[in-house]
């Protein structure tokens, strides 16, 4: 074993600490990992794992790799003997990047590793708007502000696989209540689970090698929280590679009361989480969907015409006790019970808010499917012409009475009506007539994702109509 000099061991410590590494090199083994011991050996081998599973060799050599938060740069040095073309990292602290520098230096050690000082909020810029086949981010999220900003950034300049390790926030934290008060009711949320995830906010100084840059308030995201921030910035729905419980077995023992998950995305084919694409889909679906005639007759005899006496089917009944306010669990266990299209059920669950509007705009659909435009014409002006009007039947009847104008040959009206869907609702979809839906749907069905994966993400109801 070589032996340093009193000035080399200073200076190794003066460059300190060095908590997420352990430089080995002639002298012995340098790292202050004593509270956190084997979690950089842990990531590394888990880096490499995911690495060679999902690569051959002869792909791996023709792939670029960069570690965003790189600190000395030991984990991008650990998986250094893979053929990778060219290894980056990014340190916004020029003391952390030299501090791997003195270290590799004194002990010896040669890396191939490039490194490159920036941080996440200019991070495309650092690499000058290179894209990496490969992007890591071990320990950055529960350093930043924003996780979703973070991973907006990291989408910039990711091409095929995103790495992600991170101390996470257990999800035993939402509950009920917490639900309820986030009220995940977006449309965003159409077919889809109403999944919410929460932060841990605390403050972090910039005091601490490890920590934040400056005075921040940093969170500590949950997995959903995360699973969130991926769609959005364009991510495929992670995998979770190694959840909390199988962190803690591998790395922490029971010393410390936090999780950490490791999980890995890849960009999404197309951006999926978009105000157009989740409006098309939800305005799509609905224009699909069409309610029994015998369902829909009596409750538009009651709400819109106002008749007192009208037949009631078993589920105009239950949408009746919905719209009076009667029975309300009864009615919803009801139409589960009869109405099997899921996206029917919800639009006759919103009949319970402005009824008359929604009922008449439903008719007029009936009416069309009838091919009876005219009819379809006087329930659509029923609904625009109402006072206090329901701005979403609103708006849809001003998409149907551009097009009966249109199929009449009315400029005139037709130009009025498309100008004032424009004004109600100026993303509405272009092609959210019925027979547009199924080829929307086939082309939707068509997009598959890769085998085997464990997505974090699936379908469920319909939210506001």
């Amino acid at each position: 074993m070589r032996t340093l000099s009193i000035d080399q061991i200073e200076t190794l410590n003066a460059h300190g600490p060095y908590n997420h590494s352990a430089w080995t090199g002639g002298a012995g083994v340098l790292t202050h990992e004593e509270a956190l011991e084997g979690r950089g050996r842990f990531i590394a081998d888990t880096l490499l794992s995911v690495l060679t599973t999902r690569f051959s060799g002869d792909r791996l050599a023709r792939m670029s790799i960069l570690d965003v938060g790189c600190y000395d740069g030991w984990i991008l040095h650990q998986i250094g003997g893979l053929p990778l073309r060219r290894l980056v990292g990014v340190e916004p602290r020029s003391k952390n990047i030299r501090k791997g520098e003195v270290a590799r230096s004194i002990l010896g050690i040669e890396t191939r590793v490039e490194f490159v000082q920036g941080g996440i909020e200019n991070l495309a810029e650092s690499v000058r708007g290179e894209i990496f086949d490969i992007v890591v981010a071990t320990g950055l999220l529960h350093h930043v502000e924003s996780p979703a900003a973070a991973l907006r950034s990291l989408r910039q300049v990711c091409g095929e696989l995103l790495f992600l390790e991170t101390i996470t926030l257990d999800s035993r934290h939402i509950g009920a209540a917490a639900r309820a008060e986030i009220e995940p009711k977006d449309v965003v949320y159409f077919g889809r689970p109403k999944t919410v995830g929460m932060c841990g906010n605390k403050l972090e100084s910039s005091y601490y090698d490890g920590s934040a840059t400056g005075l921040s308030v940093v969170g500590i995201p949950s997995i959903e929280t995360i699973a969130l921030c991926c769609e959005a910035a364009g991510f495929s729905p992670p995998r979770l590679e190694v959840n909390p419980a199988g962190y803690r077995r591998a790395v922490w023992r029971g010393k410390r009361p936090f999780h950490a998950a490791i999980l890995t995305a890849e960009p999404a084919p197309r951006q999926t989480c978009q105000d157009l694409g989740h409006g098309q889909a939800y305005e799509r679906k609905l224009a699909a969907a069409r309610i029994r005639r015998e369902d829909l007759a009596p409750l538009h005899q009651r709400f819109c015409l106002g008749k007192t006496r009208v037949a009631h089917t078993e589920v105009s009944r239950a949408v009746s006790a919905l719209i009076g306010k009667r029975g309300e669990r009864a009615a919803g266990t009801a139409l589960e019970r009869l109405v099997e299209s899921q996206v029917e059920r919800e639009i006759l669950r919103s009949f319970a808010h402005s009824p008359a509007g929604k009922i008449a705009l439903e008719m007029g659909k009936t009416h069309l499917a009838d091919n009876d435009p005219a009819a379809a014409e006087i329930e659509f002006r029923r609904v625009t012409g109402g006072w206090n009007a329901d701005w979403r039947s609103t708006y849809r009847a001003f998409h149907y009475l551009a097009a009966i104008a249109r199929s009449r040959g009315l400029d005139k009206d037709r130009r009025r009506y498309e100008e004032l869907l424009a004004v109600a609702n100026p993303h509405f979809p272009a092609r959210a007539w019925p027979e547009d839906v199924e080829a929307e749907e086939a082309e939707a069905n068509g997009l598959t994702r890769a085998a085997g994966m464990t997505r974090l993400g699936s379908s469920s109801p319909l939210q506001e109509v």
